[in-house]
């Protein structure tokens, strides 16, 4: 006597073919970690968040925020928007590649977002936004 009966051998034959038919292989499978943003440059500076509010002044209402660069580990610079430090302070001023956390920390409210750049010494920029409220 068979241990399989035919109707399951057939099940996964056809289970089998649809699969191969589908173009489906572990190529295309999907990876691990996934691309957040598949238009950026595997080596881009980045900004995360790339935007905060802040809620309030003083330490109680201050934010942390990321900035990264695979492979990168010289510095990141900041320039701003014209009054913008005046109303926020940026801990550290500088940072080192490949990560820098930041904590921005409110000064005084803002009417508009200002913005933070923050660049490399490859040329490589990204933006960050804030408001304090």
């Amino acid at each position: 006597m068979n241990a399989f009966p035919r109707s399951a051998i057939a099940a996964a034959f056809l289970a089998l073919g649809v699969a191969a038919c589908s173009g489906y292989t572990s190529q295309n499978a999907p990876s691990a970690v996934p691309n957040v943003n598949p238009g950026l440059h595997p080596n881009a500076l980045i900004v995360h968040p790339s935007k905060l509010a802040l809620n309030g002044i003083g330490e109680r209402y201050e934010k942390t925020f990321v900035v990264r660069e695979a492979g990168y580990t010289g510095s990141f610079n900041t320039s701003e928007t014209v009054g913008c430090m005046q109303a926020a302070l940026l801990e550290p001023s500088v940072g080192t590649g490949p990560k820098t956390t930041f904590t921005l920390t409110g000064k005084k409210k803002t009417t508009t977002a200002c913005t933070i750049t923050f660049s490399d010494t490859k040329g490589h920029k990204a933006n960050f936004k804030f408001t304090v409220a």
